[in-house]
Protein backbone atom coordinates (compact mmCIF):
# COMPACT_ATOMS: atom_id res chain seq x y z
CA UNK A 1 0.00 0.00 0.00
CA UNK A 2 3.10 2.35 1.16
CA UNK A 3 4.23 1.76 -2.75
CA UNK A 4 0.71 3.20 -4.62
CA UNK A 5 0.38 5.92 -2.23
CA UNK A 6 4.33 6.98 -2.96
CA UNK A 7 3.75 5.97 -6.88
CA UNK A 8 0.10 8.36 -6.31
CA UNK A 9 1.82 11.66 -4.45
CA UNK A 10 4.72 11.00 -7.07
CA UNK A 11 2.16 11.32 -10.45
CA UNK A 12 0.25 14.22 -8.42
CA UNK A 13 3.31 16.27 -7.73
CA UNK A 14 4.23 15.97 -11.49
CA UNK A 15 0.59 17.18 -12.60
CA UNK A 16 0.36 20.02 -10.50
CA UNK A 17 4.45 21.15 -11.78
CA UNK A 18 2.57 20.69 -15.11
CA UNK A 19 -0.76 22.17 -14.42
CA UNK A 20 0.58 25.95 -13.68
CA UNK A 21 3.27 25.45 -16.82
CA UNK A 22 1.00 26.44 -19.98
CA UNK A 23 3.57 24.99 -22.51
CA UNK A 24 3.43 21.72 -20.36
CA UNK A 25 -0.08 21.55 -20.69
CA UNK A 26 -0.72 22.53 -24.12
CA UNK A 27 -0.97 20.42 -27.53
CA UNK A 28 0.83 17.65 -27.92
CA UNK A 29 1.91 19.16 -31.44
CA UNK A 30 4.00 21.51 -30.25
CA UNK A 31 6.23 19.35 -28.15
CA UNK A 32 6.10 21.42 -24.94
CA UNK A 33 6.80 25.00 -26.94
CA UNK A 34 10.41 23.19 -28.35
CA UNK A 35 9.05 23.32 -32.14
CA UNK A 36 7.30 26.45 -31.94
CA UNK A 37 10.60 29.16 -32.85
CA UNK A 38 10.07 33.15 -31.59
CA UNK A 39 12.74 36.08 -32.11
CA UNK A 40 13.84 36.78 -29.09
CA UNK A 41 17.39 37.60 -27.48
CA UNK A 42 18.37 35.47 -30.83
CA UNK A 43 16.44 34.61 -33.41
CA UNK A 44 14.67 31.50 -33.87
CA UNK A 45 14.95 29.91 -30.46
CA UNK A 46 12.35 27.71 -28.98
CA UNK A 47 9.51 29.14 -27.19
CA UNK A 48 10.24 26.52 -23.81
CA UNK A 49 14.03 28.01 -23.89
CA UNK A 50 13.21 31.32 -23.36
CA UNK A 51 12.98 31.29 -19.19
CA UNK A 52 11.11 33.61 -17.22
CA UNK A 53 13.96 35.62 -15.68
CA UNK A 54 15.10 36.21 -19.19
CA UNK A 55 12.41 37.93 -20.03
CA UNK A 56 13.57 40.76 -17.69
CA UNK A 57 16.51 41.34 -19.95
CA UNK A 58 13.94 43.14 -22.68
CA UNK A 59 12.42 45.55 -20.97
CA UNK A 60 13.34 48.16 -18.37
CA UNK A 61 12.48 47.59 -14.99
CA UNK A 62 13.28 49.72 -12.06
CA UNK A 63 15.79 47.76 -9.24
CA UNK A 64 13.55 48.66 -6.54
CA UNK A 65 10.99 46.20 -7.86
CA UNK A 66 13.07 43.38 -7.82
CA UNK A 67 14.10 40.78 -5.50
CA UNK A 68 18.17 39.87 -4.97
CA UNK A 69 18.13 36.77 -6.99
CA UNK A 70 16.64 38.63 -9.82
CA UNK A 71 18.69 41.43 -9.94
CA UNK A 72 21.92 39.28 -10.20
CA UNK A 73 20.50 37.70 -12.79
CA UNK A 74 19.24 41.17 -14.61
CA UNK A 75 23.16 42.96 -14.23
CA UNK A 76 24.70 39.74 -15.16
CA UNK A 77 22.73 39.47 -18.84
CA UNK A 78 22.47 43.00 -19.19
CA UNK A 79 26.22 43.15 -18.74
CA UNK A 80 27.10 40.47 -21.47
CA UNK A 81 24.46 42.14 -24.11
Amino acid sequence: MADNLTEALIFLAHFIGDVHQPLHAGFTGDAGGSTTLVQWIKNGEPLSWIKPMELLVGIECDAADLKSDQWVLYESRRDHQ
